[in-house]
């Protein structure tokens, strides 16, 4: 199944916002309200640091950057996203700065919509697996009866007891 592969690039902030140390109230003020800790230098080497309400330099390492062609849903990047989640993490095109991430970039309508692209993909391809392997819905009412006899959990029981009753209910 083909799903998409969002990368790095369809998300990254090109327009960033950077470090000015003439304008430390300002910068300060941004990273309380967008709830982040750093701004980055111009030039792309170094960033700022808010730490207790002043900035410090420190360079960009690894674990805060990402290139343009990262997959988004890569286990890798999804830990630097859960290791600095106040954090904005820095994208390069290979040695050149390109912009920011930041973890809610995720919530980017382009996002949304690739998931639930790939949500009714896979719907309709279960759908077909299941049609062309010849299951029905009295199929799926005997694994409902069946799990709900079988489970030792009380909570798992009425669980498909009720899944049992709602599709039994949808059939009517």
């Amino acid at each position: 199944m083909n799903y998409n592969e969002l990368r790095i690039r369809d998300i990254v902030n090109k327009d960033i916002l950077y470090y000015d140390k003439e304008q430390e109230k300002v910068c300060h003020s941004i990273c309380q309200d967008l709830g982040i800790t750093n701004l980055p230098s111009v030039g792309g080497t170094n960033y700022y640091t808010l730490v207790n309400n002043s900035f410090q330099k420190r360079s960009i390492t690894d674990n805060l950057t990402f290139q343009m062609d990262d997959l988004l849903f890569d286990p890798e990047s999804i830990q630097k996203f859960q290791k600095n989640p106040k954090q904005v993490l820095f994208v390069f095109d290979g040695q050149v700065f390109i912009g920011i991430v930041h973890l809610w970039d995720f919530n980017d309508n382009s996002v949304v919509q690739a998931i639930q692209d790939d949500i009714l993909l896979f719907e309709r391809r279960l759908r077909q697996w299941l049609i062309l392997n010849n299951f029905e819905d009295s199929d799926l009412l005997q694994y409902f009866a069946n799990k709900a006899q079988e489970e030792t959990s009380d909570h798992q029981r009425r669980f498909y007891a009720s899944k049992l009753e709602s599709l039994e209910k949808r059939l009517k």
